[in-house]
């Protein structure tokens, strides 16, 4: 009896060790076609089911290899930007029912932005990860919108953004620039365009990709002030994007 008994609880583990070992040559296979070029740390980060972020990563190289309009835009868009502070947050989720349309309720949310918590390395705190969201337009378009703000967030002035989404059976296309200059106190640190933020979650087989990227071309005064901004850009773009991802869980 000892013996069956010792056989079978082997034989639990054993399945219990090749459905975890399945699941995560699932979860990297399932993105591989569209997510590569990172490490294996990188991968055993999506494989545990977690929120991958990149930071200071370079626009010539993105993760990003989907094919498509959406992704081709993303890269072409980045690379036309050329930022010198970029972030990416990629995630893979069960592409279960509605997943993008709450994700797309979320994103349409434009005033629950202020509510975002944003961690303040400067500070060592949170914050509201801005603190004025104001809306001045807001117009339906093909399976989505378009809304125009003003916002404001700490260091900076008050300054417009648009955000922009399109929804369909299989993708959520996701974009954001500034639509003003970005002021430091009397210095312009963000021309017009120059602060772009994009999403893009799509089904691959029975997994959703989320891949979301933010860069900005700002000046910093020769590097006098990079610490600072880069934290503040950064930061802003990472707590976004992890905001975004865990709605879709």
């Amino acid at each position: 009896m000892n013996r069956i008994m010792l056989w079978l609880h082997n034989l639990r583990n054993t399945s219990i060790i090749l459905c975890l070992a399945a699941g995560a040559v699932w979860a990297q296979s399932a993105a591989s076609t569209a997510i590569s070029g990172l490490s294996p740390q990188d991968r055993a980060t999506l494989d545990r089911g977690d929120i991958l972020i990149r930071s200071n990563v370079s626009y010539r190289n993105l993760a990003l290899k989907a094919a498509g309009a959406q992704a081709d835009e993303i890269r072409r868009r980045v690379e036309q930007l050329a930022p010198n502070y970029l972030s990416e947050v990629i995630a893979t989720v069960p592409a279960t029912d509605g997943v993008l349309e709450h994700l797309a309720a979320s994103l349409a949310d434009v005033k629950g932005y202020i509510g975002i918590p944003y961690w303040s390395k400067r500070w060592q705190k949170n914050f509201d990860l801005f603190d004025k969201m104001e809306i001045r337009s807001q117009a339906k378009a093909d399976g989505g919108e378009t809304i125009d703000v003003i916002q404001h967030m700490l260091p900076f002035d008050d300054f417009g953004a648009r955000y922009s989404y399109r929804l369909d059976e299989n993708s959520l296309f996701f974009w954001s620039d500034n639509t003003s200059t970005i002021m430091y106190g009397s210095h312009e640190a963000v021309q017009t365009g120059h602060m772009l933020w994009m999403l893009y979650a799509f089904k691959v087989g029975d997994t959703v990709v989320f891949y979301g990227v933010g860069g900005v071309k700002a000046w910093d005064f020769f590097g006098l002030i990079r610490g600072r901004l880069e934290a503040s850009f950064s930061g802003r773009v990472e707590s976004f994007m992890r905001y975004m991802a865990a709605r879709m869980r």
